[in-house]
């Protein structure tokens, strides 16, 4: 005679107590999938079960995380396991055992990285408030508007405040961020001289949205010229230093000093050598911006459209492009590399079309594949024309005359260089212009339903900021 596997005997009595769930017999229900799980520990379904049927919120805890365990890749029983372990620990830190909270807490954030109330109520709790305004600046990172975070930040400004570049919680007036290592003292112009001891990584990550936030908000100008400052990116960075000194909300004190670190980067006094390009008479053909990480890649375009009059800006990534526009205004033309770090080529021309002053202007995008141009023309709009490498030169110019036609006479091409890898090549601009304008997450056997919380509970309401519940 056969005999059932664990599994088929499993299979049996869920199905039984599901049965008898739906009939309201809640103790029969948890006995017959107790000893369902007994005989397949692994079933997330019976786990589930259990924890809707659990008559506490600790059981209804254990349960959930059984059931991620077993299944811990479904992301609706981490939710339900993350927003539980948040109503328990709100719980906990109401009865004043903040410790025992925190725990939960930071279970819930291990398996929900951007659960905002779970971040909210770690933050209330938080033993330091260096700990407490990291935590709120991972709220701000995730929605920018969040009233509590922003109010916890200005609570615990007197003894913390956030890494203007990489957001982590740092020691009020620190000179440096602990985190990503960035100078942040403005009043010594000599230590932006060259790169400094920064995690180039971690900065350069941000670049991208510390760039979209300064055409957002003008008084991010200033955290980006310190990004620019710490990478050894002379130019950038005084551009977008003069672009933060005309923001009339910014203190007069740091206003002077964010002046004569833009005028040191720009007289070539530092390490890093800046001089006008010898350009006699400058050209009057378009002006072409040339976005490409590959340094082969920007001589080689650079080199063609300038051989045909084209006046030609070039920038190693696609985070650059927008301190090109400020440093010379909108181009004619914008040529972008589909593969560049921080920012890619797509992302970039994405972003050209967000902003007013290039949401008209022609963009060339360089693929190296055929499955690059066709998810770039699945993002990009208008204007947008598109090569797959190896091409000709003569290619190169016969689209670029298409989108931005050269002058009847042009006069000899001027080429300016604004990257990393060639400084030395650094323009000087006459005057950088403001800001430009605009810038201003039968019987069921399936699981049920997951609750986000305990039985008879609710998830808590995020902490008031500074007060405990």
């Amino acid at each position: 005679m056969a005999t059932n596997s664990p599994h088929t005997t499993a299979a049996a009595l869920l199905r039984e107590g599901v049965q008898a769930a739906e009939r309201g017999n809640r103790v029969k229900a948890r006995f017959l999938i107790r000893q369902a799980v007994e005989h397949a520990p692994s079933g997330g379904p019976a786990w589930l079960w259990l924890a809707e049927l659990a008559d506490s919120p600790d059981d209804h805890l254990d349960c959930l995380r059984q059931a991620h365990h077993a299944n811990p890749k479904d992301a609706t029983t981490a939710t339900a396991l993350a927003n539980a372990l948040v109503g328990y620990g709100a719980e906990l830190a109401s009865q004043g055992r903040p410790d025992e909270g925190r725990q939960a807490f930071r279970e819930a954030l291990q398996i929900d990285p951007a659960n905002v109330p779970a971040l909210l109520w770690a933050a209330d709790t938080a033993p330091t408030p260096e700990e407490a305004v990291g935590l709120y600046g991972r709220v701000l990172a995730l929605d920018p508007a969040n009233e509590i975070a922003r109010d916890g930040v200005e609570l615990h400004r007197p003894t913390a405040e956030l890494c203007p570049i990489c957001r982590t919680a740092r020691p009020r007036g620190a000179r440096a961020c602990p985190a990503c290592r960035a100078v942040l003292a403005l009043d010594n112009p000599t230590a932006f001289d060259g790169p400094t001891v920064c995690d180039v990584a971690v900065v350069e990550a941000n670049l991208p949205r510390l760039g979209t936030a300064a055409e957002r908000d003008p008084a991010e100008w200033l955290p980006l010229g310190l990004a620019y400052l710490n990478l050894g990116r002379s130019a950038l960075a005084a551009c977008a230093l003069k672009a933060a000194v005309g923001q009339p909300a910014l203190d007069p004190a740091v206003r002077e000093q964010v002046l004569r670190i833009a005028e040191r980067q720009l007289s070539g006094k530092s390490t890093v050598r800046i001089r006008r390009p010898d350009v006699t008479p400058a050209a009057t053909g378009p002006r072409v911006i040339v976005a490409a990480h590959d340094p082969a890649t920007r001589a080689t375009v650079s080199a063609a459209l300038g051989s045909a009059g084209y006046r030609t800006t070039c920038v190693c990534d696609g985070t650059e492009i927008h301190a090109a526009v400020l440093l010379d205004g909108a181009p004619d033309l914008v040529v972008l590399a589909a593969d560049m770090p921080n920012l890619s080529g797509a992302a970039a021309g994405v972003m050209l079309r967000q902003r007013t002053a290039t949401k008209a202007v022609p963009i060339l995008f360089l693929a190296d594949t055929d499955r690059q141009v066709k998810k770039a023309r699945g993002q990009l709009t208008g204007r947008v024309e598109y090569l797959t490498r190896p091409f000709q030169p003569i290619e190169l110019l016969a689209v670029a005359e298409h989108l931005a036609p050269v002058s009847p006479s042009p006069l000899d091409a001027e080429t300016v260089i604004m990257d990393s890898d060639t400084r030395t090549d650094l323009p000087v601009p006459p005057e950088v212009r403001s800001a430009p304008a605009g810038c201003t997450p039968t019987t069921r056997l399936e699981p049920p339903p997951a609750r986000a919380t305990p039985p008879a509970s609710t998830v808590p309401a995020a902490p008031a900021s500074g007060r405990r519940p």
